[in-house]
């Protein structure tokens, strides 16, 4: 009844704030890429990827962490996160 509908709809909107602020991760993290912040970008990212399940956000942090990596020329790091 309404107990469950309550429920429901509370864990709903939970996962809708959790959408949220991994989105505002998302651009936290692009943004400190392109200020050659990539220690701080990994953090954001690495955020992402540790609160969501697999998801569009999951994917794109996913691949800013390997690209990353890259980056910093830890390659075997890159292509194992691409492969996680």
């Amino acid at each position: 009844g309404d107990h469950r509908d309550l429920h429901l709809s509370l864990r709903r909107q939970r996962q809708m704030c959790i959408r949220d602020s991994n989105k505002a991760y998302l651009l936290l993290g692009k943004s400190r890429f392109y200020d050659k912040r990539f220690i701080s970008s990994l953090q954001a990212f690495n955020y992402i990827t540790k609160q969501e399940k697999i998801t569009d956000v999951w994917c794109e942090a996913t691949f800013w962490k390997a690209l990353i990596n890259s980056n910093l020329g830890q390659r075997n790091l890159a292509y194992s996160i691409i492969l996680q």
